[in-house]
């Protein structure tokens, strides 16, 4: 299993607490050497911390007055490549995420044209089972499932997690360029309903079969997710581009 370095660990930790409120917006962060002792660690893996959660966007830095958290809502690319983008970007401080189980599968028949997987490559994939929390509440169950290239032992080092594109980014350098989705309405079965803490099955729910492309075209992830519409509404807005819509 794949070592977690210091300076990802701190981060990590760091974000959590930002996400959580347990810093918040237009806090200071403690000092270098505040966290150098925090975390028993050098200035150097302290400072690649910082770095990265500025170039992210949690943080910035003025000088001479330290680290202060910024609005932390994400800005990467997958939260505008759905119909639930309003909902990430109006309660991001209000969302978590868990990871279930990550395991190896033989590739279900559904996903394998999805994935472009040949018959001696389909025997196995990596399933990543997640759900989405807004409040505590359980209100998206996620079935990830990635292509047989990335091995599953980078996954299960990586639980703490909230967008799969970001673990393929840093773990892989592989970038998600687009994304395309089938939506469609279903009720929930006993397994759901026990997941997503219904009041009772046949709830109406919201199935999405999402995969996820390189910028050359290659799919690297279908995502099979479940939706609680009740509490998670799916939006679609458009708009006139000079060549065509727009879809966010």
């Amino acid at each position: 299993m794949k070592i977690k370095s210091l300076y990802k660990t701190i981060y990590d930790d760091l974000v959590s607490k930002i996400m959580s409120g347990y810093y918040k917006e237009g806090q200071k962060l403690p000092s270098e050497k505040e966290l150098d002792q925090l975390y028993h660690a050098s200035r150097t893996p302290v400072r690649q911390a910082l770095s990265k959660l500025e170039s992210d966007g949690f943080i910035y830095r003025l000088q001479g007055r330290g680290s202060f958290v910024s609005d932390n809502r994400p800005k990467q690319l997958w939260t505008r490549m759905t119909g639930f983008t309003n909902y990430y970007l109006s309660e991001w401080e209000k969302i978590t995420s868990r990871t279930i189980d990550v395991e190896k599968v033989p590739a279900p028949a559904a996903i394998s044209p999805l994935l472009k997987l040949t018959d001696s490559d389909s025997a196995q994939l990596t399933k990543m089972t997640r759900i989405r929390f807004y409040e505590g509440d359980p209100i998206i169950y996620l079935q990830h499932y990635l292509h047989p290239r990335f091995p599953v032992e980078s996954l299960q080092s990586n639980e703490n997690f909230f967008s799969i594109a970001e673990i393929l980014n840093e773990e892989f350098q592989v970038k998600v360029a687009r994304a395309d989705e089938e939506i469609e309405a279903i009720m929930a079965d006993d397994y759901l309903k026990d997941v997503l803490q219904l009041d009772d099955a046949h709830t109406p729910l919201i199935k999405v079969t999402r995969t996820s492309y390189t910028a050359a075209d290659e799919p690297v992830d279908v995502n099979v997710y479940y939706v609680n519409s009740k509490k998670w509404k799916f939006e679609v807005s458009f708009r006139q581009s000079e060549k065509n819509f727009e879809f966010f």
